[in-house]
């Protein structure tokens, strides 16, 4: 519906990017009680937070290529050039801190955009899940770090009727109400697990006949499964 090029200082920069999403962050209303509780789709520190972070660690060696903020009806993207910094990894990155760009970091905390160095992800995290929306998603491909948030369902759809599931099996039913299908790699780098916990997780879920898989070996997707009638 809206597609801009943001040019400014720093510190501008960060303002009109914040006001230019904000406008798309819709508000979601649940009936609690006899009151309508509304809340935005997406917690205020996190979408603010993956636009930060896009900044503050991005590779600016690269050119010909910019950050990019894309909103869709039940996801927001950051997507910032260069791979994930030094030592963090995906599997990592809620409790490995690096920082590629030190001076513009060390602004941007002089600033107050980044409150406390080094801890900004994990609360990232802990925002989404207090909200009740499914964890972010961070993946890194080929030098182009994306992350993903998922807005918070509007009904309970999505959330397991099976019994005996953990928390992370939960969450990944809330996840595929809203995108579809999942990769054991996404369902690693979504956790934070190793592939051979998160194979067990799926299967298991394919094993209560929740899920059903698509493809084979490498290329094996899972998704809900269409119950027939």
């Amino acid at each position: 519906m809206k597609r801009e090029e943001l040019t400014a200082p720093l510190p501008r920069l960060i303002r009109r990017t914040w006001d230019l999403v904000g406008a798309f962050v819709r508000m979601r209303y649940q009936l609690r009680g006899l009151e309508m509780i509304g809340q935005p789709e997406y917690p205020d520190f996190a979408w603010r937070e993956v636009i930060v972070n896009a900044i503050a660690h991005r590779d600016y060696s690269i050119t010909g290529t910019a950050i990019q903020v894309r909103i869709f009806d039940n996801r927001l993207e950051v997507e910032s050039p260069g791979g994930l910094p030094g030592i963090v990894t995906v599997e990592n990155i809620r409790r490995r801190h690096f920082s590629r760009n030190p001076q513009i970091v060390g602004v941007l905390k002089a600033w107050h955009y980044i409150e406390e160095l080094g801890f900004g992800v994990d609360r990232l995290f802990r925002e989404m899940e207090a909200a009740g929306a499914p964890p972010p998603a961070i993946t890194d491909d080929r030098g182009m770090v994306t992350a993903t948030l998922y807005a918070i369902p509007t009904t309970a759809q999505g959330q397991a009727t099976a019994p005996n599931l953990n928390e992370r099996q939960r969450r990944v039913l809330a996840v595929l109400a809203e995108r579809g299908r999942i990769t054991n790699r996404e369902y690693q780098a979504m956790f934070g697990v190793s592939r051979f916990t998160a194979l067990a997780d799926l299967n298991g879920l394919v094993e209560r006949e929740v899920l059903e898989r698509i493809g084979s070996r490498r290329g094996t997707a899972y998704s809900r499964k269409v119950r027939k009638e």
